[in-house]
């Protein structure tokens, strides 16, 4: 709905579907998000006119002005209703009355301003009777007429100063998140370089053990032939004396 200050145009259910029957349309439903919905809406009236959306409108200019997400209060309230004569003294009797729009939204109307030049659109917007909701032209209208007011000015002039800003805001935050990956490939590189020379290490320390190996067996092999050989010597020469 709002990309950075600036509004764009939503559905609130007053499209035609898409199909090939021409007389099928959202007019005919319980259109929209309940949040928004206007008390025709809310009574699931058998038909819609286009104050449906102006309505709809009117609380979107909460949400744009205040920043918070316009979650209204319950719809109904449960009051004691005046007993009849004919009634039982000890029984009460409770009545649900239907809170108005403009009660259900006042945690957030009071935070708009008294002055606030939009703030009688708004509450002309949120009209129980569709008949007092303004048309769309005289909507657009009015909206037009706002725009020589120092407050549009002055909305306009921080909205631009509020860009200028995010958009700084997001330079420096893609910059972040390419340094933020660059050191993370960095330390993956080190380590698996790290790995690298752990498995070489690991290498030539089985190499070296294989090399220690084979010079003992070669060892123990010329230790074995030697001693043979000195004990075949040692009987000639023993045989040698017995002859003489």
């Amino acid at each position: 709905m709002i990309a950075g200050p600036r509004a764009k145009i939503t559905d609130f259910g007053m499209s035609k579907l898409a199909s090939v029957n021409p007389r099928m349309t959202a007019l005919t439903l319980c259109p929209g998000n309940v949040l928004y919905m206007s008390p025709e809406a809310l009574d699931e009236a058998k038909s819609y006119t286009a104050k449906l959306d102006i309505f709809s409108f009117g609380v979107i200019v909460i949400q744009i002005l205040t920043r918070k997400f316009p979650n209204p209060t319950d719809r109904f309230r449960i009051v004691r209703s005046e007993q009849r004569e004919d009634e039982d003294d000890d029984e009460e009797s409770e009545v649900r009355k239907v809170v108005p729009e403009t009660e259900r939204r006042q945690a957030h109307l009071n935070l708009i301003a008294a002055t606030h030049s939009l703030k009688p659109v708004v509450l002309q917007c949120l009209k129980k009777k569709e008949s007092l909701r303004p048309s769309a032209l005289q909507l657009g209208e009015r909206l037009s007429a706002l725009k020589g007011s120092s407050q549009y000015t002055e909305s306009r002039q921080q909205a631009e100063s509020n860009s200028e800003v995010e958009q700084l805001q997001l330079q420096l935050r893609g910059q972040r998140i390419l340094t933020d990956a660059k050191t993370k490939e960095a330390e993956e590189y080190q380590e698996q370089i790290a790995q690298l020379g752990n498995a070489i290490e690991d290498r030539d320390r089985q190499l070296l053990e294989q090399q220690y190996s084979l010079v003992d067996n070669i060892l123990s092999v010329s230790g074995e032939g030697a001693t043979t050989a000195g004990t075949k010597c040692a009987a000639s020469t023993q045989a040698g004396h017995d002859i003489f």
